[in-house]
């Protein structure tokens, strides 16, 4: 059955194109100054607290309080916190219908995915390029290791970048809404992992077990159809495979990439960013599949495309059920590494990886 590699091992098929190509991600953790300020004027926090002072459960951009208490919109629809009952409602899809007030507007996003497309260009296609050829390395004629190593480079550059792009254009807006609001915008907080209805971690363990099969049963569909016989060009396998040596210094460093790195970016930037403020204009059923979209189209892989495009629609479902980025981050994290770790268990088997995804087997 043919493998697909999703989110950042499309960083890596680029190279085989003599292209690098990083990633997206995101999900650095911080609270501001004025959330601190705010939290002592609503009479939140004792003024004996510091100014700028960060509570230890921060762990959103904004600041990390009660749940189930900011008000509930998207697409301006009338929405209450009837959500926040002790029950998980697995398969209650009037529990989906609970989008974001976010304080920016369509300029902001548009501007936002702008720059960030822009940083991904100028990073992966120039600023990194040209830090190699001035240390006399030739790009172009790396070896497996050193593609490993290259796009790691790559990774790790884009993800500052981006994070830097997101928190500038964000903190601002978010510092002067107020602190029930903040509540729902780019949580990474580690509390509540199992507790009712919004458990990041219950929702991880759902979603890491849902993906393949879903995944899964788009490419069998695809298999039937002659998909990709029609579409052609790589995957994002394809490119993957001929970056990997059986060495554990490659695999750790694509690892990092396909399984920490591409995640954090990609879920901070397309879902904890750009879905949430569709949410804003429109139903959040239209949200996911329209944040969805972008998220395939930017992996530039029209073979995968339908792949990924089911794997966002997932995703975007789980953030909105968990309110919380590290569920979507666990379930892109463990289905980029598992398909990682395949490659190179084939690899060590003997198998001809590159053939292999010829032959579509």
């Amino acid at each position: 059955m043919k493998v697909y590699v999703t989110s950042s091992i499309n960083s890596l098929s680029f190279f085989q194109h003599l292209s690098p190509r990083p990633l997206k991600h995101r999900g650095l953790l911080w609270t501001s100054v004025a959330c601190s300020q705010d939290k002592r004027k609503n009479g939140l926090v004792s003024n004996s607290v510091k100014p700028g002072a960060r509570s230890v459960s921060a762990l959103t951009w904004g600041q990390a309080g009660k749940r189930g208490t900011s008000p509930a919109s998207g697409g301006g629809g009338n929405h209450d916190n009837k959500e926040e009952d002790n029950s998980w409602g697995l398969l209650e899809l009037s529990r989906l219908s609970r989008g974001w007030e976010v304080p920016w507007g369509v300029g902001r996003v548009v501007g936002g995915m702008s720059l960030w497309l822009a940083s991904f260009v100028g990073v992966g296609f120039i600023l990194i390029p040209a830090i190699y050829r001035e240390a006399g390395l030739d790009i172009f004629n790396l070896s497996s290791h050193d593609k490993a190593t290259f796009t790691l480079v790559s990774q790790v550059f884009e993800t500052v970048v981006s994070l830097a792009l997101i928190r500038t254009l964000t903190a601002g807006p978010i510092a002067s809404i107020s602190p029930d609001q903040r509540d729902d915008l780019f949580n990474y907080s580690l509390t509540e992992p199992f507790t009712k209805p919004r458990g990041w971690a219950t929702w991880a363990i759902i979603g890491t077990c849902l993906s393949p099969l879903v995944v899964g049963t788009v490419a069998g569909l695809l298999s039937l159809t002659e998909y990709e016989n029609v579409v052609g060009g790589r995957g994002t396998a394809d490119g993957v495979a001929g970056m990997i040596s059986m060495d554990l210094t490659s695999y750790l460093s694509l690892l990092s990439v396909t399984g920490v790195l591409a995640p954090i970016l990609e879920e901070t930037v397309f879902r904890g960013f750009l879905l949430t403020s569709l949410t804003k204009y429109i139903p959040v059923w239209a949200a996911i599949p329209a944040s969805s979209f972008l998220f395939s189209l930017a992996h530039l892989s029209p073979k995968d495309f339908p792949v990924l495009f089911s794997l966002g629609c997932v995703l975007g479902i789980l953030y909105v059920r968990s309110r919380n980025l590290l569920t979507p981050i666990l379930v892109h994290g463990a289905w980029n590494s598992l398909v990682l770790t395949a490659l190179f268990y084939f690899v060590s088997e003997g198998v001809d990886i590159e053939q292999l995804l010829k032959d579509g087997v």
